[in-house]
C-alpha cells in the first residue's frame, strides 16, 4: 500500500535485520516516532501514527545499528476532515445520517 489514515490502522514494513524485540526497533515517519506493534526479523507492523502528508520520510533503526534504513516515503491521509461553514450567518440547512449498513450521508 502507499498510504494510510492518520492515527488508525496498521502499516506492515518488511525487510531485513530488524529485531525480533519489539523494544529495538524504532520508526520515524518524519520527527514521529510509530509504536511497533509487532517485529520479526524481517517484518515491522506499526500503528498509523497522527502525521498527515504526501510524502512522509519514514525511516527505521534497531539498536546495535550504526545507521537508519534508507528513507522510503509515505503518503498519510486524515482519518476525518472537516465538512466546512454549516450554518455560518446563513439559513443553509446540513445533516448527517448514517444508515443500518452504516453508509454515511451529509
Amino acid at each position: 500500500a502507499d498510504g494510510a489514515l492518520s492515527g488508525i490502522g496498521q502499516i506492515t514494513i518488511n525487510g531485513s535485520n530488524f529485531s525480533p524485540a519489539i523494544e529495538k526497533n524504532a520508526v520515524f515517519f518524519g520527527s514521529t516516532i510509530a509504536a511497533v506493534l509487532s517485529a520479526s526479523e524481517s517484518e515491522l507492523i506499526v500503528q498509523t501514527p497522527r502525521v498527515i502528508g504526501d510524502s512522509i520520510e519514514v525511516k527505521v533503526s534497531v539498536v546495535g545499528a550504526l545507521l537508519y534504513s534508507d528513507p522510503i516515503y509515505y503518503t498519510i491521509e486524515p482519518a476525518a476532515i472537516e465538512l466546512g461553514g454549516y450554518g455560518l450567518l446563513n439559513e443553509d440547512l446540513f445533516a448527517i445520517t448514517v444508515d443500518a449498513n452504516e453508509n454515511v450521508y451529509v
